[in-house]
């Protein structure tokens, strides 16, 4: 008796049931979780650069998983445009590529608006 691959399977079964399920509400989705990030970033209860090590961390994850695919493709691109942001946050920023703690905190605050609302 054969054996499909580990790779099939989680292609083939595991993924597509874990997406059904958070869909339906049942799996905590990763879009909550970048909403809360965020919401914590502009109440002021992280900094600029723990905001921008856990977003950059939780967005890699969410690339990695596919935890994304079933949410809505605006709020995937602000996500996308808050990890750029993200990228091009430094303290000393040396423009027209870096930008600074009051550039960046407008850009996720607007981007937030657009998603969510807030």
């Amino acid at each position: 008796m054969a054996f499909a691959p580990w790779s099939l399977i989680l292609a083939n079964y595991i993924l597509p049931v874990n997406r059904a399920l958070a869909v339906q509400g049942y799996l905590s989705t990763m879009e909550d979780d970048f909403k809360s990030l965020v919401i914590s970033f502009l109440k002021e209860q992280l900094t600029e650069t723990e905001f921008m090590t856990s977003f950059i961390k939780l967005w890699n994850e969410s690339r990695d998983s596919g935890a994304l695919s079933g949410s809505d493709p605006v709020v995937t691109r602000i996500l996308d445009r808050i990890f750029t942001s993200c990228d091009a946050f430094e303290l000393n920023p040396e423009p027209p590529f870096e930008i600074g703690a009051i550039e960046f905190k407008a850009e996720v605050k607007d981007m937030a608006y657009l998603a969510w609302g807030l």
